[in-house]
């Protein structure tokens, strides 16, 4: 197999870039509720469509802190997570609702910041936000949909989902076996699906801009798609029926370039398991045996949404 390449945007971290002060909006800090999954697209307060801008914590026991922004400016807009020594960083651009983003870090302090571009490397600070976040469970945050892992019970990836799932169902049925499926079922089921459906695009990854985000459906639509796309998939479709997956990213043993992968929660067994749709896509073409389930140490995260 060629060697898988990725170049994101995302991944450029603004530790080298001038910033320049700006104006800090507060944040509203969100209850203890129990975790659920949030789907729905929220509307905006008037106030801030006007500002421009906004970062809601409302949500941050449920994994996620939403992120409004809409300026119309052409610059360069970045949006920076940091809690202790951690960070994460994203590219944001202008829309017209909220857009989700993980909380992924653990329980603690974080501060949410928005920078726009000035002038070559210099970025300026135009709102940020600092709220305490403790979550009922870790877990809720890889079943969100977020910025890389776009979503919603309307996609043709998920819905493709469902019917796997009825067709399983309906097989064990007709051989009198019982039709419960459990979250590995659910995993084999979804992960043969993408394996054998998705080619890898060795053209796509020529021309990858800075800010490229996959979007599922197009990449189910055109059966081709490079590893941050098999991952962003798998893990689509495997939230959606409530089993917690991260995108990682970081180095696989088999290939000395950046590399994106999933993180499957086996509530069963209790345990994350390491699975990499784009290397079994290749071996399953290829004719070749392969294990779902990879080596960890096969693999160096880091970073993980």
């Amino acid at each position: 197999m060629k060697k898988t390449v990725l170049f994101l945007g995302t991944f450029a971290l603004l530790l080298g870039l001038g910033f320049l002060a700006g104006p800090v909006e507060a944040a509203s800090v969100g209850g203890g509720a129990v975790p659920t999954v949030q789907t729905a697209v929220p509307e905006v307060p008037e106030e801030t469509v006007a500002r421009g801008y906004g970062i809601d914590f409302s949500k941050s026991d449920q994994g996620i802190v939403r992120v409004y922004f809409n300026t119309g400016t052409a610059a360069k807009v970045k949006l920076m997570v940091v809690k202790d020594a951690e960070q994460y960083v994203y590219n944001l651009k202008n829309g017209t609702e909220y857009v989700n983003f993980p909380l992924q870090m653990g329980d603690g302090t974080y501060t949410v910041s928005i920078f726009e571009n000035t002038v070559d490397s210099k970025y300026r600070r135009i709102a940020g936000a600092t709220a305490q976040v403790a979550l009922p469970d870790p877990k809720a945050v890889y079943l969100q949909s977020v910025q890389e892992i776009d979503w919603t019970p309307r996609n043709v990836a998920i819905l493709t989902g469902k019917q796997l799932l009825s067709n399983l169902e309906a097989a064990r049925l007709k051989n009198n076996q019982p039709p419960v499926l459990t979250g590995k079922d659910v995993v084999n089921s979804f992960h043969g699906h993408v394996i054998r459906k998705i080619a890898y695009d060795y053209e796509k990854i020529k021309s990858l801009s800075y800010d490229y985000l996959p979007q599922i459906d197009k990449v189910l639509a055109e059966e081709k798609g490079i590893c941050y796309d098999y991952s962003a998939l798998l893990a689509s479709m495997l939230r959606s029926q409530g089993v917690p997956t991260r995108m990682v990213k970081g180095y696989a043993s088999t290939t000395d370039v950046y590399h994106a992968w999933n993180e499957i929660y086996l509530a069963a067994e209790d345990r994350w398991v390491v699975v990499d749709s784009t290397f079994d896509a290749a071996n399953f073409r290829g004719g070749r045996a392969f294990n779902l389930e990879k080596a960890t140490a096969s693999y160096r995260k880091l970073k993980q949404y």
